[in-house]
């Protein structure tokens, strides 16, 4: 209905694929604002071997905490980090409250996927974030507008502020 100016979101590069193409279709620009690796955040206390770095098969035994399905996370289930798949984590739990997942990282030995701009928030919540080992998926940060539409001034000088918060991370 034309009320947004512009959208963010954070894709991986299967679902980035995906979704440049359905964009070209429905005359949306996609702008990659950073791409970085994949990232895993579990509770501190969670005793695993690296302090940055884990391996998938560490987590195998541990919940694995998502948002509800969708499309684009059910692409997700192809994903191999390290010889392991996605649909290889024994204990899964579906949340749809962003701050309830994390608030249950915060009591559980559960983990979650996510990506680096999360990092400075979360160590907020004691909880820690680490990179995969032997992990080829990155996640890229998405700004998305209409084709040939004139952004507000508004619209500009937020984009500034994105910019200047999560450029450098």
């Amino acid at each position: 209905q034309l009320r947004s100016e512009i959208g963010i979101t954070i894709l991986n590069d299967l679902q980035l694929g995906v979704f440049s193409k359905m964009a070209e279709i429905k005359e949306i620009e996609v702008m990659v604002m950073d791409r970085k690796p994949l990232y895993v955040h579990v509770n501190e206390k969670i005793p695993l071997q690296d302090s940055r770095f884990v391996d998938a098969e560490e987590l195998i035994e541990y919940p694995y905490i998502h948002l509800p399905k969708d499309f684009f996370s059910d692409l997700n289930q192809s994903l191999t980090i390290n010889k392991t798949l996605l649909s290889d984590f024994k204990k899964m739990i579906t949340m749809s409250n962003y701050h309830a997942i994390i608030n249950m990282l915060n009591h559980t030995d559960a983990f979650m996927l996510g990506h680096k701009w999360q990092i400075e928030e979360l160590k907020h919540s004691r909880i820690k974030s680490m990179q995969f080992q032997n992990c080829n998926i990155n996640k890229s940060f998405i700004i998305i507008k209409r084709k040939r539409e004139i952004l507000s001034d508004a619209a500009k000088i937020f984009l500034e502020i994105i910019n200047d918060n999560y450029a450098d991370m």
